[in-house]
């Protein structure tokens, strides 16, 4: 089993009996006879100019080495370099044995037109002339370029034997001649078994082609078996004599085991007569004898005159022909069937023994053709591929043979995500590749809310989703709440957050109004004057995650069902309160006496006699409300709380007054506010039930804070800017001191 994490790549193997190290690349010139010794027997070839040597041996010094046998000890790479047959005619033949040992040759490229001498045309391929040599135990691949010849095979011309050879040859054809016989293997041959061929054969339209035997294997293989072909056939003739044209074999007069799975297409371009329709078929294109236990499954096929459909797909009518055992895939049946019998591809591939068939000769498989057993050294097997794809993305593919054990991978690792594991395996390949999907869930984790040493909220989250912390906390009078560090995103592990106190001070500024009332310099909650601050519902004392009539205490769940703060029985229950009490302002509860929210009447007093104008205060839009004696405060631009939205911020600002909206004794559901935008400020109604901020007021300086001159530095215990957060000493401007007795002061650093 091979394995492709993310990318698949694939090769095509050449020659695949083993994988050897050893490779020698010719460089086109080199040859080596000096391992030569006409007294030998036997000679063995370590190198690719060795090779180039043994072939000018033959060809040029009329060594036949009969009687001899040459071993290839290496991988030969002919670089596409120029090539000569080894053996170029009967009188500079091969007549030896030769034995690859499983090695190959590769990139053979013969052009006809460079041959040196005319002689050399007649017998074409890697060996030429070898009509009483044996040939074994080797791989070939590569291109012939032919003009013209007689015997023409990509890894011999004309031979005795051939056995257990890998051929991948690309014949073109490109004469107006007559040759004899073709093929991808060989020309001509007495004995061939357990032969594997693949590549293709093809001409260009117009040639004069006649009385030519063409074969997949052999253009003329007198006894074959255990064979197998899956090259392409191409051809366009305008001659009006019959070739013998097959998948196999072009002509034989004995074939037994053998498969083609490749194609056919020839066309004769003139012919006007059926008796010029070319024997052509999947399997042999002239046959005389006995042939057993064949079988024909072609890609497709297209033959005869023109595009017309020939009469064959096994092998063309012959008279003399006994055939036994032998099938054709029933796509390709025509009218009349002189020999096979018509089967279905998937009756093919069903796995199911043939009738007849030797199961120690073949094999079986579900969803594959019959193969051979004795190629399976030859043939590169099929592969299958189980592809992991995890949440829709490509994941890891693995490679697989027939019988394989499919081992899942292991469970991929993504922070933050719990993978839910695989969908179905296959235990065993068994002739399918499959597609596996596996997925992951997001995790959650807990985050824990922590005040005071006490949990306030636990929560699950998403992995990685934002952590927002509550907006809504006990609120601790005289004191400013602030959430500890927290990450940004929800780590892969559960989370506690702390909240903290710090001690909050309070400022008022005289504007100079009539009634003397003093103003905060800022909301209620807030930290400074451009803070927000805190949200309320009107007679709300706390905090809350969600502002609504669902969540507002003094109604039972809608306007029209209050529950304090009422004078219309449309409404509610009637109290006809119009002014909250003091353990309802939010004000007084948050920041103590004598703080308490504005009543309606203050804040008209605010709106009548001060200026009001826009602007904005460290980055934070809002207005400024300027006293007649010229002091002034800022109210940011909160907006308002509907719901969990803050609506209208950074353009809107509405403070709670202590006063219900009783115009025209109409809507106790209404608050009166003080509201302020970019066009308008005044007094008007909101909902109750919605949330605002606050700003107190006083009539007295709240904690007796004035600007009184630290006398000794050793009095100090804390010191505070007016944030709230804790200084190391004093700095610039105002700080807050709190004293070892226990007393606050303001202290001003000038």
């Amino acid at each position: 089993m091979k394995r492709f994490t993310l990318l698949l790549i694939i090769s095509n193997l050449l020659f695949v009996q083993h994988l050897f190290a050893a490779k020698s690349i010719w460089d086109g010139r080199s040859s080596d006879t000096s391992w030569y010794n006409e007294t030998s027997s036997e000679y063995h070839i370590n190198s690719a100019a060795q090779f180039k040597g043994f072939a000018d041996l033959v060809s040029y010094n009329y060594c036949s080495f009969e009687g001899k046998t040459i071993y290839l000890e290496c991988d030969v790479d002919l670089d596409n370099h120029p090539w000569s047959p080894i053996g170029l005619h009967s009188g500079k033949p091969f007549y030896g044995i030769f034995d690859g040992l499983n090695h190959s040759i590769t990139n053979l490229y013969i052009d006809s037109n460079q041959f040196e001498y005319p002689d050399m045309k007649d017998n074409v391929g890697l060996f030429g002339y070898a009509v009483k040599a044996e040939i074994k135990n080797l791989g070939v691949q590569g291109k012939l370029e032919i003009y013209e010849g007689k015997y023409i095979g990509g890894v011999v011309a004309s031979v005795n034997r051939l056995e257990n050879i890998y051929s991948d040859i690309v014949i073109n054809l490109n004469w107006n001649k007559s040759a004899s016989s073709i093929g991808c293997v060989v020309g001509n041959a007495t004995e061939l078994s357990r032969i594997y061929s693949k590549g293709e054969i093809s001409c260009g339209e117009g040639m004069f082609f006649d009385q030519v035997r063409v074969g997949g294997i052999a253009g003329d293989g007198r006894n074959i078996t255990e064979c197998y072909s899956e090259v392409d056939i191409s051809i366009k003739r305008i001659g009006t004599y019959s070739t013998r044209t097959g998948g196999i074999a072009g002509y034989s007069s004995s074939i037994s085991d053998v498969i083609f799975t490749g194609s056919v297409s020839e066309q004769n371009i003139n012919c006007t007569s059926d008796q010029f329709i070319p024997f052509t078929a999947g399997i042999c294109g002239g046959f005389s004898g006995d042939g057993k236990n064949m079988i024909s499954a072609p890609r497709f096929m297209t033959f005869g005159r023109g595009w017309a459909i020939g009469k064959s797909v096994l092998i063309p009518s012959a008279n003399t022909a006994n055939i036994t055992n032998s099938y054709y895939v029933n796509t390709w049946a025509t009218n009349s069937e002189a020999y096979g019998t018509p089967i279905y591809e998937n009756e093919l591939k069903s796995g199911n023994p043939l009738p007849g068939f030797d199961t120690s000769t073949w094999e079986f498989n579900e969803n594959e053709y019959p193969s051979l057993i004795s190629l399976k050294s030859l043939i590169p097997q099929p592969t299958y591929t189980v592809t992991y794809y995890v949440d829709g993305v490509l994941y890891q593919v693995d490679e697989y043979k027939r019988g394989d054990t499919v081992i899942p991978p292991a469970d991929p690792v993504k922070e933050g995500y719990t993978f839910d594991g695989w969908g179905y395996v296959p235990p065993v390949i068994s002739g399918n590749s499959w597609i596996v999907y596996g997925s992951f869930s997001i995790n959650r984790y807990v985050i824990t809310y922590m005040i005071d040493d006490e949990v306030f909220l636990t929560e699950t989250q998403d992995y990685n989703s934002y952590i927002n912390p509550p907006r809504y906390y006990p609120i601790k009078q005289g004191y400013l709440f602030n959430w500890g560090e927290y990450p940004y995103n929800v780590p892969a592990h559960d989370v506690t957050i702390v909240g903290y106190y710090t001690e909050d001070f309070y400022e008022c500024v005289d504007l100079g109004l009539p009634s003397g009332l003093l103003w905060a310099t800022k909301n209620v909650g807030a930290a400074n004057s451009e803070n927000s601050g805190y949200y309320f519902s009107w007679g709300e004392t706390y905090l809350k995650e969600s502002y609504y009539w669902g969540t507002y205490e003094y109604c039972n769940g809608s306007a029209n069902t209050l529950m304090k703060y009422c004078y219309s029985s449309d409404y509610g229950i009637v109290d006809n309160k119009l002014t909250l009490d003091e353990e309802d302002d939010a004000a007084r509860v948050s920041w103590g006496s004598p703080w308490r929210l504005p009543t309606e009447n203050e804040a008209l007093e605010l709106y009548n006699s001060c200026s009001w104008s826009l602007g904005s205060l460290n980055g934070v839009n809002g207005c400024y409300v300027t006293g007649p004696n010229g002091n002034s405060i800022f109210f940011p631009y909160a907006g308002i709380k509907q719901y969990q939205t803050t609506l209208k911020g950074g353009s809107e600002m509405y403070l709670l007054t202590s006063s219900l909206y009783h115009y025209d004794n109409v809507r106790p559901d209404y608050s009166v506010v003080i509201f302020c935008d970019n066009s308008e400020y005044g007094l008007g109604g909101e909902e109750r039930g919605y949330g605002f901020t606050a700003r107190a007021v006083t009539n007295t300086d709240p904690n007796g804070i004035r600007n009184l001159i630290l006398s000794d530095s050793n009095e100090i215990d804390v010191i505070y800017d007016l944030q709230g957060k804790r200084l190391s000493k004093v700095k610039k401007g105002v700080n807050i001191i709190r004293t070892k007795d226990g007393k606050t002061k303001k202290f001003v650093v000038k």
